[in-house]
């Protein structure tokens, strides 16, 4: 069993980790709607931020195919906004068409 001012530094590190983390994402999502056309971020349901991955859930795929051309410029415009340490930005598009499961 470890102490519990070992327990408590763990907590606060990983809390303090968070932080930078939603910091980053943060940014990335303010960059990648000045990237995109009001008409482009009208499709897109939602965007998730983890590390140096962007998912991107696109509400047809017409507007995802639109989109899949776009990548590569995203992704290079979102990489420069992060520090070079970091890495390169991913992006990545799904189909959200918000209907769920079925059977």
């Amino acid at each position: 069993m470890e102490p519990i001012q070992t327990t408590i530094e763990k907590v606060i590190k990983n809390w303090s980790e968070q932080k930078t983390q939603a910091g980053k994402s943060d940014i990335l999502e303010k960059n990648l709607k000045s990237l995109l056309t009001r008409r482009e971020q009208k499709h897109i349901k939602y965007c998730l931020v983890k590390n140096t991955q962007v998912v991107l859930g696109v509400d047809s795929t017409a507007w995802l195919y639109l989109l899949s051309f776009k990548k590569r410029q995203l992704s290079k415009s979102l990489s420069e906004v992060l520090k070079p340490k970091e890495g390169i930005v991913q992006i990545f598009l799904r189909l959200d068409t918000g209907r769920g499961y079925q059977r």
